[in-house]
């Protein structure tokens, strides 16, 4: 798939001068090689094709995509503190500016998920519970089941630590 979209994607992007449908296909190559567990490369064309394309063209909502998945390879690579800082100081802020509150949600949470590894699941319960009544009021259900169990897990854990 990764060589479909490079040789026969990207030289009529490059060629028609579309810049913003070749970031596109760049980020579904990163996705792929992400996927495959090329991260370095994944993480490289994010910074190096798509970001500087999305900022040159004011999409905030498309830089704010990626760089969640930047912070995704990053914590994939076991740097919490560097996806939290982005989470925090870029993803969320975007969204914020754009009045996407799903998308702040999705991001409330992967902070959340971050915060419960770091040992701090009374913050974590915190932040489930700000993105919770979103995704009721929006209707995803998949999204609230899933904050659920994670809520559940959380005093779950609270029993058995109790418990011992």
């Amino acid at each position: 798939m990764v060589s479909i979209h490079r040789k026969e994607q990207l030289p009529l992007f490059n060629q028609i001068g579309e810049i913003r449908e070749r970031a596109i296909t760049m980020g579904k190559i990163a996705n792929i090689l992400q996927n495959q567990k090329e991260l370095d490369e994944a993480l490289h064309i994010h910074n190096e094709e798509e970001l500087p394309v999305y900022k040159k063209l004011g999409d905030s909502r498309a830089y704010a995509i990626t760089m969640g998945q930047i912070a995704n390879i990053l914590q994939a690579q076991g740097q919490i503190d560097a996806a939290l800082r982005i989470y925090n100081n870029e993803q969320l802020s975007m969204f914020k500016k754009v009045g996407d509150t799903h998308s702040i949600a999705v991001t409330l949470c992967n902070i959340a998920n971050i915060i419960v590894a770091q040992g701090q699941p009374n913050e974590a319960l915190r932040i489930y519970k700000e993105a919770l009544p979103v995704f009721e009021k929006l209707g995803d259900i998949r999204s609230r089941d899933i904050v659920m169990k994670k809520i559940k897990s959380i005093f779950q854990q609270r029993e058995q630590h109790n418990e011992a």
